[in-house]
């Protein structure tokens, strides 16, 4: 039986696929440890009390008539955590000082985010270097990252085409 044509572009796919589930499960976990950091200060408990009365105060003054804009400006806490969180990136590399408790929680996870942009780009440079995709496929396996177990692994895309059948 013959082997199934491997190109370049599906090796690569294969290491970008790998590369993202990697990044977004290690976003994922910083996200979560930033979050229970933050609802965890003093200071925040105290943010979503007052926030809970202007919403009870928000939703008086819609009851009274005068219409829902003001309960509908006023944020969630899950917003201004998500609001920090992303400000965060954008400081990380020169944090100012309002910035530094969060940035120096998130060292370690950019550390292991780098490590994987670096691998994903060693990754590149071999499949552009071999002469075919299974040539490339080969050196990752060496390298420790395997295509094929991944491709045998991917489930058979089985499409449903009875909504296409005519019929009563």
């Amino acid at each position: 039986m013959t082997k199934p044509y491997i190109s370049k572009q599906k090796v690569r796919n294969f290491v970008s696929r790998v590369s993202c589930d990697k990044t977004d499960a290690i976003e994922k976990e910083y996200e979560a440890l930033l979050t229970q950091e933050i609802k965890s200060l003093d200071a925040f408990k105290r943010l979503e009390e007052a926030l809970s009365e202007a919403r009870k105060a928000a939703k008086d003054i819609r009851q009274a008539g005068f219409g829902d804009s003001v309960l509908a400006s006023i944020p969630t806490s899950e917003f201004l955590i998500d609001r920090m969180i992303s400000r965060c990136k954008s400081f990380y590399n020169e944090p100012p000082k309002t910035w530094a408790s969060i940035c120096e929680l998130l060292k370690p996870f950019v550390e292991r985010l780098a490590k994987v942009r670096n691998a994903r780009q060693s990754a590149y440079r071999i499949i552009d270097e071999a002469q075919t995709g299974r040539g490339a496929a080969d050196a990752l396996k060496e390298a420790g990252l395997d295509y094929y177990t991944w491709e045998a692994r991917k489930p058979e895309m089985v499409l449903d085409l009875s909504a296409l059948k005519g019929g009563d």
